[in-house]
């Protein structure tokens, strides 16, 4: 073998263990945070728009008070 080749297939390998450790670390430590974006329709109107990585699902609220209590439901009636 070369050391061309040699080259080649180690940094095939480094490619390949990253991957490996990148899909893991996602896997091991997924956020479990939602995350929240204040949105703006067509015609001005502002909604809050909320994903739920455990659920993978969006949430649209008309205020930021209804954001708030869904915030304050999910942290205090988790399951422990």
């Amino acid at each position: 073998m070369t050391v061309v080749n040699l080259v080649t297939v180690m940094n095939i390998i480094q490619n390949v263990n990253s991957i490996i450790d990148n899909f893991w670390s996602k896997l091991i430590y997924r956020k479990t945070e939602p995350k929240v974006w204040q949105k703006c329709d067509r015609e001005g109107n502002i909604y809050w728009l909320i994903f739920n990585p455990i659920t993978s699902l969006y949430i649209s609220f008309g205020s930021e008070q209804e954001v708030r209590i869904w915030l304050e439901e999910r942290y205090y009636h988790r399951p422990k």
